[in-house]
């Protein structure tokens, strides 16, 4: 009996072994905890750029946006922390984020995510306008559909694709809105490596 169960151990073992050489780590959040609204203080202050924060371009006056971050329900029905943009009058504005080149790889792919939801209220700018959406100025990316009236109350996972060049840059990530108005909130910014299969990993990119 003994030696039956001392081989069983061996075996277990040895099993254990080689399903952790098979195993992956679950990709980096690049961002950090500058995902994570928890962790983001909305600002007009555009010296910071490397950090969130709101802008509106010159010339124009600022409008009555509301930018904070507040408590909310997230697409899995938890509670946490969001990044809540409002917007009672027609207005276009972003957040920012800008990567250092030292933390990315030359000819690598990579996946810019976030979960963002909106009102009723935000109405498309126009026929062809913009609504609430992310967006990168790596080149070669993937476009996202923003997001408008008939995306209302429901949470979506937006996510665009860019590829590093042999001499990487510094990326520009943003969460933008143009819309004749109302409230969009966003949160679970990710950057990570991209993968063959990430979409069916079980697994979240961690910070």
């Amino acid at each position: 009996m003994k030696k039956l169960v001392s081989l069983l151990a061996v075996t277990a073992m040895f099993f254990t072994i080689i399903l952790s050489s098979f195993a992956t780590e679950a990709p980096v959040n690049i961002l950090g905890e500058q995902g994570d609204p928890a962790n983001i203080t909305p600002s007009m202050d555009q010296s910071l750029v490397n950090q969130w924060w709101y802008w509106y371009p010159e010339g124009v006056t600022e409008d009555d946006a509301n930018y904070t971050v507040v408590d909310g329900t997230k697409a899995d029905g938890t509670t946490g922390k969001l990044y809540q943009a409002a917007h009672p009058t027609p207005t276009t504005g972003w957040t920012k984020y800008v990567v250092s080149a030292d933390k990315l790889k030359p000819n690598t792919k990579y996946r810019f995510q976030a979960w963002v939801k909106v009102d009723k209220d935000v109405n498309w700018s126009s026929p062809a306008g913009q609504g609430s959406w992310i967006s990168t100025d790596a080149k070669g990316a993937t476009k996202v559909i923003p997001l408008g009236f008939q995306d209302k109350d429901v949470w979506n996972l937006l996510k665009l694709e860019f590829t590093t060049p042999a001499e990487v840059k510094d990326v520009a990530l943003y969460w933008q809105f143009e819309a004749t108005g109302g409230t969009s909130w966003a949160y679970d910014f990710k950057l990570v490596e991209w993968y063959e299969g990430i979409d069916a990993s079980s697994q979240a990119p961690t910070s």
